[in-house]
């Protein structure tokens, strides 16, 4: 099963926000999936160890398995792809690339 990452809301008490990313920028947002719990937690340690971000299992969305969820992450960590930084509002303008830092898909929620 995958795993995903949520942290507490910057201004909303008891809420918790889902760590989410948009692959290939048609303006829907979903959760990322990391393939395992390390993989998880050595994100939240590189980009956001002071956020109270927690690991979470999941389950798969449809037609999801081991194989997708893998290859959705190398996708997000790969310096050759703007998957995850390129979204709905900038993707004509986008020419950043690179890993995955943001916590959601139009910045940060601090």
């Amino acid at each position: 099963m995958p795993y995903a990452i949520k942290k507490p809301h910057p201004t909303l008490p008891n809420v918790k926000v889902w760590h989410t990313w948009d692959p290939d920028g048609d303006g829907y947002e979903c959760i990322r999936k990391f393939p395992d719990e390390a993989k998880a937690n050595a994100w939240i340690a590189e980009y956001h160890p002071d956020k109270g971000c927690e690991v979470i299992e999941i389950g798969f969305e449809i037609m999801q398995d081991d194989q997708t969820v893998l290859e959705a992450y190398n996708n997000s960590i790969s310096s050759e792809t703007s998957a995850g930084l390129m979204t709905l509002s900038n993707r004509d303008t986008c020419t950043e690339k690179g890993p995955l830092r943001h916590f959601t898909v139009n910045g940060e929620l601090d």
